[in-house]
């Protein structure tokens, strides 16, 4: 099987990754990158946090922000997760190239 990784993002294929800090558009909603995308929809039952992951500049300061409220998820919710790609890349080049912006 021919496989690929981006485990750093000054790597080949590290622009897939999730801290690459490229803007994508999800259903009419521009984020700065598939990282802030990732954990808002993560955090869809709070709102606040949401507003806060939103409002960051880069990749890792979303992680931080994800990290800080994780507590709030319930253990229940990281399953789903682990289901979801692990990298949102691979979800989103999977969709309608409308999702995805120059």
């Amino acid at each position: 099987m021919n496989e690929i990784a981006f485990t750093k993002v000054d790597l080949p294929f590290g622009w897939l990754g999730n801290m690459a800090n490229f803007p994508i558009r999800y259903e009419g909603v521009l984020f700065k990158n598939s990282e802030m995308l990732f954990q808002f929809l993560r955090f869809s039952d709070f709102p606040d946090t949401q507003k806060e992951i939103f409002n960051q500049k880069s990749p890792m300061a979303v992680k931080m922000i994800a990290k800080k409220h994780k507590h709030h998820l319930p253990e229940s919710v990281f399953p789903q997760v682990h289901t979801f790609p692990s990298s949102l890349a691979a979800y989103i080049l999977s969709k309608p190239a409308h999702y995805l912006t120059s």
